[in-house]
């Protein structure tokens, strides 16, 4: 118990330096319709038509999970940045589900199509991190292969100040692509586990 303790404050430090969010159900434990920022900037989310009782579970620790239909985390604009910014998102995530759908895990954004970041599975089941202008200009990378398979996976997408955005899935590079010239900036709300502005949902776990 001790070391799970020590542990576990180690890993509440890390989230709070230089974060402008961190959210983290493994760090935070079940129960209730807050989602924490660790971040230390106030920017906690709001757990929105979900169940306490049910959608907070134990997966290899905790984890939320999202029904796929109208589950989400309503979170505050973590910060307005862009195609000249310097960023990054990561998250872990687990689904099984077979649908033929866009699923969106995270994204920054709640009305328009322009946002800086985003984390979906494409209809065939890949996974593919962008950012995009709201017009015909952005960048993206997509997986090779599928990774619906009910395993836990770890997502990064990093971007660079001179518009180069990279993705890894599993601590391995997928792809690189550029997003520079492009307006991607938006000064919106974040979004877990759906993209509410296209109705686009995420059937499966989430930390």
């Amino acid at each position: 118990m001790r070391a799970y303790a020590a542990i576990n404050r180690l890993r509440h430090r890390f989230l709070t330096y230089g974060r402008v969010a961190a959210w983290s159900p493994s760090i935070q434990g079940p129960g209730g319709t807050v989602l924490r920022d660790y971040s230390g900037r106030g920017g906690d989310g709001t757990l929105t038509n979900m169940d306490p009782a049910s959608d907070w579970i134990h997966a290899d620790g905790t984890a939320l999970d999202f029904d796929g239909s109208n589950d989400y985390v309503a979170a505050p604009n973590p910060g307005n940045f862009g195609s000249s910014s310097n960023y990054a998102l990561s998250l872990w995530f687990r689904c099984g589900s077979t649908a033929a759908s866009y699923r969106t895990m995270a994204i920054k954004r709640v009305t328009g199509v322009r946002h800086p970041m985003s984390a979906f599975l494409t209809p065939a089941h890949k996974l593919q991190l962008d950012s995009w202008n709201g017009g015909s200009g952005g960048a993206a990378v997509v997986t090779a292969g599928t990774v619906n398979d009910g395993t836990w996976h770890h997502a990064v997408l990093s971007h660079a100040s001179d518009g180069t955005l990279s993705g890894y899935l599993d601590g391995i590079l997928i792809g690189t692509a550029s997003d520079s010239g492009q307006n991607t900036t938006n000064t919106q709300d974040a979004r877990i586990g759906a993209d509410t502005s296209i109705s686009r949902y995420f059937p499966g776990q989430l930390d």
